[in-house]
């Protein structure tokens, strides 16, 4: 009787270590941005910076012309 009393209260702690496991898991992945998310930002923050550096580029160009005048 002892013995599955044991077998019983081990199953019961590995089920309950399995659903926490579960609860966190499902937590964290709706914390955490989907790939597709991350790739989208990443790449409206490249395109930001692109067009910045565009235009300050763009900008140098002006500036050289009008000091070479």
């Amino acid at each position: 009787m002892t013995i599955v009393i044991w077998v019983v209260t081990l199953v019961a702690c590995v089920v309950a270590i399995f659903a926490a496991y579960l609860v966190v898991a499902d937590f964290w992945s709706d914390r955490t941005p989907s790939h597709q998310d991350q790739m989208t930002r990443i790449k409206q923050e490249a395109d930001a910076t692109v067009h910045r550096l565009d235009a300050s580029y763009r900008q140098a160009l002006r500036d050289m012309r009008r000091h070479r005048r």
